[in-house]
């Protein structure tokens, strides 16, 4: 499936995850094991990639009887001390959202498929 456009709304991705999955939300052999890591989605923008996600991870049993609950982990929270003497906040720090760093906030189900990537930089 081709999405055209310059983002994806909700209604795009809950298509786009329906026409590779199935109906996450509903279906108990959409959600099997086998079922989801046999397949995926490439994105070239992470925020396309953000939006794949939390809407999979929205629909994921949602409907079935022994629904999974969403377990949210967050980065441990530092300040770094600039050489003048200025302090960057760490709040200011979550907010930045590169393919160099994970995610300040990350959302799990019990049962979802969790791919791990390391990026190495070779100079």
């Amino acid at each position: 499936m081709i999405v055209k456009g310059a983002g994806l709304d909700t209604r795009d991705v809950t298509t786009l995850l329906e026409k590779i999955y199935g109906k996450l939300g509903i279906d108990a052999l959409a959600c099997s094991r086998r079922n989801l890591l046999d397949k995926g989605i490439l994105c070239p923008r992470n925020e396309d990639v953000a939006l794949i996600n939390d809407t999979a991870m929205k629909l994921f049993g949602m409907y079935l009887p022994d629904s999974p609950q969403t377990h949210t982990y967050t980065s441990a929270d530092t300040h770094i001390e600039l050489p003048d003497g200025e302090v960057m906040p760490s709040e200011y720090l979550n907010t930045f959202d590169t393919p160099e760093l994970p995610p300040h906030v990350l959302n799990l189900k019990v049962g979802c498929p969790l791919m791990c990537l390391r990026i190495s930089i070779q100079k």
